[in-house]
């Protein structure tokens, strides 16, 4: 394939998934609105400690077999043999998930709260991971099935079902509604999956015990060393919030909403990435083709989408983030001053990190995330206590930043990757420009209009550039043109 088609193909895909992301992001938004209105700083972090918690309980118990589970069916299609055995085992990881909550609420309540009160909040809660483990089994077989516009469905659909009724919680109870909020959109994007489980009628299908517990001591093996690092991952997490809490209940919001930019909104573009660059990569290395090239336009096409996104939200963020949320959040920007110059770093980062996993090394794939959870949770700890949120925002980029040197050495001996003129020239001008931008809000604090005709003028040269780079590698405004000619 030649490397204009490959950057054809590449821009597709983002776009396609990209669509599908931009939907789910507007119902994201406005759910976030009105959460952040209603709760303020302190009640959206203390949503996030309690993610925290329940993903910490999630991940713990499901041994990392949703990761192997999806090459599992994507490697024979027909087999409904592994689908029900993968379901059988999902479904024991979620009553497994239910019991513990249920068994140690009293614990999550303390290390949660500093109380035993709401004991009786997780103990309801114990259904949430039922219903998830089932909905996971079903996004789990549309991906390994390759059923993409049927997933595409289900997920806008279960998207619009858990924003109404988030919203619907949080207006009928305030902060009360934190709980019933969960354990509602587990209800309800059940339901919206429940629908495709029936439509396969597994239930029809005889399996042997043996076969059960063959493919179980698989999927364990397989999965346990990647389920650690998520565990480990969300460990360091919780540590991060728990001291902001600490510090102050509205850091920790501030901190969330911080997250919810970086990782929610400008993940439109690595989540649009993975679903079809991770595969087609893990095939490119299994037929031992050239990958350096495959990797490098990669990188190329998303650093030209994510620089704009950046530099347009530095130019505007104290009218996004009151948009977004609300005015008691703009403390955000003193995150994302040095934060969002970690989403370009990151654009290194994703694809290399996926190679990893492409070549199958899972234990390399371990350490290298447990470095970067370690590295993550020091860095913040550390630059908060000097530089308050400030210090955040840079701890992200220097984890990321840092962390990129270590890929491109790990990569680099293996002869797999190294990056080409034309990727390195895009990383450095995309870096330049935003730290114009950064050096713009110290250099002219005081002064309003030079601040903004400074990042304005910042804001139009980068998104001018990369447009351009952007047609003359995919030649994207020429598709528009005959799209609208038709």
């Amino acid at each position: 394939m030649t490397d204009k088609k490959t950057h054809n193909k590449i821009f597709k895909s983002i776009s396609i998934f990209g669509s599908v992301q931009a939907i789910q992001m507007v119902c994201k938004i406005i759910s976030v609105k009105i959460t952040s209105v209603i709760l303020g700083p302190s009640g959206v972090g203390l949503i996030g400690i309690i993610d925290n918690v329940i993903n910490l309980i999630t991940q713990g118990s499901s041994f990392g077999i949703q990761t192997i589970g999806t090459q599992l069916i994507a490697k024979d299609r027909t087999d409904k043999n592994n689908q029900k055995v993968l379901g059988f085992w999902m479904l024991i990881c979620g009553f497994f998930a239910g019991i513990f909550c249920f068994a140690f609420s009293g614990f999550l309540s303390q290390i949660t709260f500093d109380t035993n009160a709401y004991s009786l909040h997780f103990k309801a809660l114990s259904v949430y991971f039922i219903f998830y483990s089932l909905i996971n089994f079903a996004i789990i077989l549309l991906k390994g099935l390759n059923e993409i516009k049927r997933l595409v469905q289900y997920q806008i659909l279960s998207t619009i079902l858990i924003s109404a009724a988030t919203i619907f919680c949080y207006v009928l109870w305030g902060i009360n509604g934190i709980f019933p909020a969960f354990i509602a959109n587990s209800l309800v994007a059940f339901l919206v999956y429940a629908v495709y489980l029936f439509k396969l009628d597994l239930r029809s299908v005889s399996i042997a015990k043996s076969e059960i517990l063959s493919q179980g001591k698989y999927l364990f093996s397989k999965g346990s060393l990647l389920a650690l690092n998520g565990v480990f991952g969300l460990i360091c997490f919780f540590i991060i919030r728990k001291y902001l809490q600490e510090n102050n209940p509205d850091y920790l919001g501030f901190y969330e909403a911080a997250n919810l930019y970086l990782v929610a909104y400008f993940g439109i573009v690595f989540t649009s990435l993975a679903n079809d660059y991770f595969p087609t990569l893990t095939h490119k290395v299994s037929q031992k083709e050239e990958i350096n090239s495959f990797v490098n336009i990669q990188i190329q096409t998303t650093i030209l989408i994510t620089t704009p996104l950046v530099l347009i939200m530095y130019f505007g963020y104290d009218l996004i983030i009151p948009f977004l949320t609300s005015s008691n959040f703009l403390p955000v920007r003193e995150i994302l001053l040095f934060g969002l110059v970690s989403i370009l770093c990151k654009t290194i980062n994703y694809p290399l990190g996926y190679i990893v996993l492409a070549i199958d090394d899972t234990k390399s794939y371990f350490y290298q995330n447990i470095i970067g959870d370690i590295l993550n949770v020091v860095l913040i700890l550390i630059l908060f206590h000097f530089f308050g949120l400030i210090g955040i925002g840079m701890a992200m980029f220097l984890q990321y930043f840092g962390f990129n040197f270590y890929l491109l050495y790990f990569v680099s001996k293996r002869k797999l990757f190294w990056p080409d003129s034309k990727s390195s020239k895009y990383l450095l001008i995309s870096l330049l420009l935003a730290f114009v931008m950064i050096g713009s809000e110290f250099l002219f604090w005081n002064s309003e209009i030079i601040l903004y005709i400074t990042k304005g003028i910042t804001m139009l040269i980068g998104v001018i550039y990369c447009i351009f780079e952007l047609n003359k590698n995919n030649q994207f405004i020429s598709a528009i043109k005959r799209k609208l000619k038709k």
